[in-house]
């Protein structure tokens, strides 16, 4: 697997080298994710400020159509679950790799 690669590639690499690299390569994977998220979030939410200006200055239909599409696009992005972490049997917390990219 990747652990036994990484010390392929450098063989001075102690097991709790390799444990711990692959553990912040996970953290940083999760934490990029969840910044991507709350930008897609951040992004919607001002589309929908704008929106509720215009609606405000012309009071259109078109304008307060798009208005319900981003509030409903914001709900729909903030009421997502994840399922990155879970708890195993000993009751740790663990993550599934799978789900990072």
């Amino acid at each position: 697997g990747g652990d036994e690669q990484l010390q392929h590639l450098n063989p001075d690499l102690t097991n709790e080298q390799v444990f711990d690299i692959r553990n912040l390569t996970a953290a940083i994977i999760l934490t990029a994710n969840r910044v991507s998220y709350v930008t897609s979030c951040t992004s919607t939410a001002e589309e929908l400020l704008q929106s509720l200006k215009n609606y405000r200055k012309t009071f259109s239909l078109i304008t307060l159509q798009t208005m319900t599409l981003r509030s409903k696009q914001l709900a729909k992005q903030i009421a997502a679950e994840r399922h990155y972490i879970k708890k195993n049997e000993q009751n740790q917390l663990i993550y599934d790799p799978r789900f990072l990219v």
